[in-house]
């Protein structure tokens, strides 16, 4: 009970090591799930207990992995999501991550970098969703649907703002053939 963060690239791990956590620390997870056992629990079932959590940041990772160019990058999308709760820099992460992957060939950093950085805009945008009143499970559906090469935070507001809590809305966004732009929140409002 005395860790400040659990990160997790498999939702229910999440579920298995939570007694780890600090009161008031964080939980950062994929909801991409691996499901390597006969009773893995209904994904939907476990988002909806994995929202209950007070401090939570939830990413579908395989989402992000695939926009950056690699399904195997799930990893540094789960780093970048948890990256603004550890006290380091942005760009000093981005350093480690180089020197973790150079060598492997410049491609393989890019690809993690992009990654990283996919995942850290991701997380933010979660809880800058979350913080602005909207449920956890319909931002992870949201984020889920809007092009992961506009993403930025600073619409977060507008989205919540557009949907708040119609499921009407919400229904019309996820119901788009194409990703949804980041910027385009009004036009759903």
């Amino acid at each position: 009970g005395k860790a400040d963060m659990v990160l997790s690239v498999e939702p229910l791990e999440v579920m298995r090591y939570r007694h780890y956590l600090r009161p008031g620390g964080w939980v950062v997870t994929s909801t991409t799930p691996y499901v390597n056992i006969p009773d893995y629990p209904e994904t939907e079932s476990l988002l909806a207990d994995l929202a209950e959590l007070e401090n939570i940041v939830m990413v579908d990772t395989a989402h992000f992995a695939r926009a950056a160019g690699n399904l195997r990058a799930q990893n540094m999308v789960a780093v970048g999501a948890a990256s603004p709760l550890l006290d380091f820099k942005e760009d000093r992460l981005l350093a480690f991550v180089e020197m973790l992957y150079a060598r492997k060939g410049e491609k393989i950093v890019a690809v993690n970098q992009r990654a990283f950085r996919l995942g850290r805009t991701a997380g933010l945008f979660f809880r800058g969703l979350f913080d602005a009143g909207m449920p956890r499970v319909a931002a992870l559906a949201l984020i889920g649907k809007l092009d992961p090469e506009s993403l930025d935070e600073a619409h977060a507001g507008a989205w919540a703002e557009a949907i708040a809590g119609d499921n009407a809305k919400l229904e019309a966004v996820l119901s788009e053939a194409e990703a949804v732009a980041c910027d385009r929140a009004a036009a759903f409002a």
